[in-house]
């Protein structure tokens, strides 16, 4: 894993040298776009259902600051909704389908250094990276129940962790002066939860946003 992301450093600083250095410059904006939420565990036993996704929207605002040439250091703000889903099947216990829903809401804070990359034609490639602090806001779960008519319950996970810490790496692609499109994943490093079995589970989280810089 270190090495592969050592080497996709490198590639990326030997291409962003192509060009001839410009200084970065500062920036802010806005930004909305939705969220493609996971969690993993940290061992699967045989047998478990993995986790399915959950989709939600991410919101919030950016500040760029130029930090050497092409490299610059991204300050983002972010609410995003997070979580997961976790289907059930079991005839001789629940006749039907059960799932369990996890919804969470998080505000993220990613420090990330971005590298401006090529233009090509009228557009610019970045790349970022980086550590993402994520503070959690709310956590409930939600069982559901699809039988002829579905039902339900929810309750709030107050044994969860109130703090997150992970790694998110992307992409961006600036169109012109104001609009841009970007991608990345978050690959959560702790904890926020353990199972009815004990074992821990992790957040992991795909972003997909368009921007526009306000000044």
């Amino acid at each position: 894993m270190r090495k592969t992301l050592t080497v996709g450093l490198a590639g990326l600083l030997m291409v962003a040298g192509v060009e001839d250095a410009t200084a970065q410059e500062r920036e802010a904006g806005l930004k909305l776009g939705a969220s493609i939420a996971t969690l993993d565990r940290e061992s699967t036993q045989a047998g478990d259902d993995p986790f399915g996704t959950r989709t939600g929207i991410t919101a919030g605002a950016y500040a760029l600051l130029p930090a050497y040439q092409r490299l610059g250091v991204l300050f983002e703000l972010l609410f995003t909704e997070k979580g997961a889903s976790l289907p059930f099947h079991d005839p001789a216990l629940v006749q039907g389908t059960m799932s369990t829903r996890f919804k969470f809401h998080y505000m993220d804070l990613p420090v990330l250094a971005r590298l401006r990359g090529p233009r090509i034609k009228n557009a610019t490639i970045h790349a970022f990276g980086g550590p993402t602090v994520s503070v959690r806001l709310s956590a409930k779960q939600q069982t559901v129940f699809e039988f002829e008519s579905p039902s339900g319950f929810e309750r709030d996970l107050d044994e969860m962790k109130r703090f997150d810490a992970g790694l998110t790496f992307g992409g961006a692609l600036q169109l012109n002066r104001r609009l841009f499109f970007d991608a990345r994943y978050t690959y959560g490093l702790s904890s926020v939860l353990d199972d009815d079995n004990g074992t821990s589970l992790t957040n992991r989280g795909l972003l997909i946003t368009a921007g526009v810089r306000v000044f």
